[in-house]
């Protein structure tokens, strides 16, 4: 059996962690599998004769490999880490060729059903045959489709083998197109244990191992106005030290990529911050910590997190509910034991996607 995976190609760890979870998962049930390397134009695809801006050149071909370049290098090493074969364009052929030389396509985990952040169907995979779409924890990330595109997406949603969400939001709106309501799964960061991701955690070089203990901070957004106090706060009675590795702010922190945000999370003493992955290692590595709204110009995405705290009953641990006093203080053995539940969904929903004999 041959699989492909669709997903975004960024550069954020949750992406990449998403991407390698899941087919990391998916190696589990005895099935090797790819991830698509996408592309949204094609040089075969231009008007032969045309001339185009040289700007329009230096966007297709060095744009993105030097924003990855600047970015992190860290981010480049860890894609080894991922099988990534067979380049795709969106054009109807070359997806066709594609659909041709594999059994599934599996679109997901990630925000690939966000028409915010992509107003197109590629993801949605309108030229891939019905029988080979699989949708494995596609996430929305708000709670509607773009308006125009709403006729077309519900028209290639129906078309999908099998459908399964991350978040209750994303339930509620493919139901609302198609009539019936796709089963809500875990992301697939968390279908792998911490001992799995200690394999592939990696310790940055400004980092010894006799360092001092510290508190790691991860934002997507702005930090709320009182932050900074608060930190010092936390620093002085706990004596730690702190780590910030939002967006890359400093020239320290710049080489983090994937494996190096393991490592971090799984060494601090307490995280603070307003991501969904942070919140999920942070969890899985059993640490104390705390998320914060995301302040930013986007929609808000908050359901992920919602329907994963609800899921694992992971009570306590919004920033409204912290206490100077207690910040270290945590407990979820209750939670592991939900997780083990929905671990056995997600296997269920691949084995009866891909035809598996059970």
């Amino acid at each position: 059996m041959k699989v492909a995976i669709l997903t975004i190609d960024g550069i954020n760890f949750g992406n990449k962690l998403q991407n390698y979870a899941t087919q990391f998962f998916i190696g589990k049930l005895g099935i090797k599998s790819n991830t698509l390397l996408y592309r949204r134009t094609s040089i075969k695809s231009l008007t032969i004769g045309k001339l185009y801006p040289i700007t329009f050149y230096i966007k297709l071909a060095l744009v993105p490999f030097l924003h990855r370049l600047y970015k992190s290098f860290a981010f480049v090493g860890f894609r080894r880490n991922i099988n990534f074969r067979t380049l795709v364009y969106n054009t109807e052929n070359s997806w066709k060729r594609v659909s041709k030389k594999y059994d599934y396509i599996v679109v997901g985990s990630d925000q690939v059903w966000n028409t915010e952040f992509f107003p197109y169907l590629d993801y949605f995979l309108p030229y891939v045959e019905p029988s080979k779409r699989i949708a494995f924890s596609c996430s929305v990330g708000i709670d509607h489709i773009k308006e125009n595109l709403k006729d077309d997406v519900a028209k290639n949603l129906k078309l999908f083998s099998k459908i399964s969400v991350r978040e209750e939001t994303g339930a509620d709106v493919v139901e609302q197109l198609i009539g019936s309501r796709p089963i809500v799964l875990l992301d697939p960061t968390l279908l792998l244990d911490a001992s799995d991701w200690m394999k592939i955690e990696k310790r940055p070089f400004y980092i010894k191992n006799n360092s001092k203990k510290y508190v790691l901070t991860y934002f997507l957004g702005n930090k709320p106005d009182n932050f900074d106090s608060l930190i010092q706060t936390i620093k002085n009675k706990y004596d730690l030290l702190l780590i910030d590795i939002s967006d890359h702010i400093n020239d320290k922190t710049k080489n983090i990529g994937p494996a190096e945000f393991i490592y971090l999370v799984h060494n601090a003493t307490l995280i603070l911050t307003d991501s969904f992955h942070g919140s999920v290692f942070s969890f899985l590595f059993d640490k104390p910590f705390y998320v914060f709204d995301r302040i930013d110009n986007c929609s808000n995405m908050n359901s992920r997190l919602v329907t994963l705290f609800d899921k694992l009953k992971l009570i306590g641990r919004y920033s409204l509910d912290m206490n100077i006093d207690n910040l270290l203080e945590h407990d979820y053995s209750q939670s592991y034991k939900l997780l083990e539940t929905e671990r056995v969904a997600s296997i269920n929903f691949l084995e009866d996607a891909f035809n598996l004999d059970k």
